[in-house]
């Protein structure tokens, strides 16, 4: 009883050995602690931590943005293809967590054979056998085989549920990006009729004016062409709305045009937050789910050498077989008499010519280059977070500045309309100055949605990591 309790003993304490490197979690990457200090640069925001906004759209107060993007996470067909790859990474790692266990299946078996007749001439004989019992198999894990195989596996999964995180905050920033988009379109396609309107009264205008001769034919011309540009460009950018209208339906997972009645009033453009908080820069690295995919395929290549490297040891293998069966059909109920087999097969694949040892080189070139893919990854996040603190602090200003030319062209306007009424300016003076305003106006509104585009490229940047401050 003590040399089995010793065998079964060093048993376990040999399956304890794993061979191969321990993944020590995600590395420091030299350098990027200094790189991280331009972040709190962007007028308006404060550096204080933060907890991640899950629905951070709902800042922009648009609640017909909010119901778009709630349909597109359960509708969008690139979150389909996800959750289903997560369910591909459950089952695997389900998998590798039953190959620990023994392999038990039932065995029923029937043979005949008949023999040739004996040299003196008798009769050929025939012998029937009969078996029904049990076989089993169970490979021992000495050297960790399994175990590094089920951590890759885990890895796997966890890449694949960060995958699932990654297409939604793109997702969310692709419907709020492609939404803000059509505002904008739908507010300048607005103005840009306003504009044609006017200029065809200028034309109107000029032709009578050439007709009592106080203008000439080139003045008619100019103007006439300057009508023809600007519906040119109107037209355009009715060919930008229907593919924003498209876009949107396709994002969620719906064909084009289902959505339109819901989009095809003008609405006026989302704006972000006065004021909002984002959290320290080494927060950027937790919340990604882009860098959490880097560094899970890390881990997962990094098992991968262990598991390569005790492929190249003696596997040990037990198998065994308890049943009944005999001679006769009755000797299967016959369980007082019951045949048992167990046997240890060690098997060693040690003359394979470089084999083992070749995917052992693998196995560390691809840990290499998850290495690198995750240093790449990971300063990649640090270069759009700047990027688009940068961007939305230099576009805030240039809104505050196209708002005072608005103001101004407003109060131009204003001040010509009354010249008009007193008779010391022309109704094409009066019309200028108007389309002079217009023109402020749609450089205003474009400058508000690059802002708001610009808010939602922070909010993808970090991850969905933003919070409006209270």
């Amino acid at each position: 009883m003590r040399l089995k309790l010793f065998h079964f003993s060093a048993i376990v304490l040999l399956s304890a050995c794993s061979v191969g490197p321990d993944y020590k979690g995600p590395p420091v990457i030299k350098g990027v602690t200094d790189s991280q200090k331009p972040f709190v640069r962007a007028v308006g925001i404060q550096s204080v931590s933060a907890t991640p906004e899950k629905m951070w759209w709902t800042s922009l107060d648009d609640p017909l943005l909010n119901d778009l993007i709630l349909r597109a996470r359960k509708a969008n067909p690139d979150v389909s293809i996800a959750i289903a790859r997560i369910r591909q990474g459950r089952a695997e790692t389900r998998l590798q967590g039953a190959n620990f266990f023994p392999d038990f299946s039932s065995n029923t078996s029937y043979a005949r054979a008949r023999f040739p007749s004996a040299a003196d001439g008798g009769p050929a004989s025939n012998v029937e056998a009969y078996f029904q019992g049990f076989d089993a198999s169970w490979e021992i894990d000495i050297f960790g085989e399994k175990r590094r195989a089920l951590e890759a596996a885990k890895a796997n999964r966890q890449n694949a549920e960060a995958a699932l995180d990654d297409v939604y905050v793109t997702l969310e920033a692709e419907v709020a990006h492609t939404y803000v988009m059509l505002r904008d379109q739908q507010q300048r396609q607005a103005l840009y009729q306003r504009s044609i309107e006017s200029l065809e009264q200028t034309v109107s205008l000029a032709k009578e004016r050439f007709q009592r001769g106080t203008t000439s034919t080139l003045d008619v011309l100019r103007l006439d062409q300057q009508l023809q540009q600007v519906r040119a460009e109107a037209q355009a950018l009715t060919a930008e709305r229907e593919a924003s209208l498209d876009k949107i339906a396709i994002l969620m997972g719906t064909k084009p045009g289902d959505i339109d009645g819901d989009l095809s009033r003008s609405a006026s453009i989302p704006l972000p937050p006065l004021s909002f908080t984002i959290s320290n820069p080494e927060e950027v690295l937790k919340r990604r789910p882009d860098i959490r995919q880097a560094e899970r395929k890390l881990a997962a290549s990094t098992a991968k050498i262990g598991q390569a490297q005790a492929a190249r040891f003696p596997k040990v293998k037990f198998t065994g077989l308890i049943g009944t069966g005999g001679l006769k059909s009755s000797d299967l109920t016959q369980f007082d008499d019951f045949t048992a087999y167990l046997a240890p097969q060690i098997s060693w694949d040690f003359l394979d010519f470089g084999r083992n040892a070749a995917k052992v080189q693998s196995a560390k070139g691809g840990r290499d280059e998850a290495l690198a893919n995750y240093h790449k990854t990971v300063l990649a996040a640090l270069q759009e977070t700047e990027d688009a603190l940068s961007k939305f602090k230099n576009d805030r200003i240039q809104v505050a500045v196209l708002a005072r030319s608005e103001q101004d062209a407003v109060t131009a306007v204003q001040l010509t309309r009354q010249r008009y009424q007193r008779g010391t300016a022309s109704l094409m003076d009066l019309l200028d100055t108007e389309r002079r305003q217009i023109s402020a106006r749609q450089s205003l509104v474009q400058q508000q949605a690059a802002l708001t585009i610009d808010y939602i490229a922070i909010q993808k940047a970090f991850g969905a990591g933003v919070s409006v401050a209270q």
